[in-house]
């Protein structure tokens, strides 16, 4: 259904920490673009991310299994991994390779998201 070149290049989090997590979100180069008393929106290399403030504890496990960053090679992975090792950002997966050559590694946000960055090579054969 969805048109070859459709990306997703959109998503919004319900957050508790949002001061937090736009400083965090700032550290990987993203850049408020807009911000409220309970919403910050920020945008970097074409993609953007909603943050939401919410009083919600999250007993409850999030839907939300993680969600990633595309990057272009293993050597871009790999670079960006060893910068984040230098930082207290928690590393959740190392960096490392599986299934068709997908190379990547995840860290967590302050409120507890998981952000992966990863090469897949087919998400680079369609571009």
């Amino acid at each position: 259904m969805l048109p070859k070149n459709a990306l997703l290049k959109h998503i919004a989090l319900k957050v508790n920490q949002l001061d937090a997590c736009e400083a965090f979100y700032h550290l990987l180069g993203l850049k408020t673009e807009l911000k409220t008393d309970d919403y910050v929106y920020l945008t970097g290399n074409g993609d953007n991310i909603s943050l939401h403030q919410v009083c919600d504890s999250f007993s409850n496990s999030q839907r939300l299994e993680h969600f990633g960053f595309a990057l272009d090679s293993v050597a871009a992975v790999n670079e960006l991994y060893e910068k984040i090792k230098k930082t207290n950002i928690l590393v959740l997966h190392p960096a490392k390779t599986f299934g068709i050559g997908t190379h990547a590694f995840s860290i967590q946000d302050p409120d507890g998201n998981e952000v992966e960055f990863t090469f897949h090579p087919p998400m680079w054969d369609t571009l």
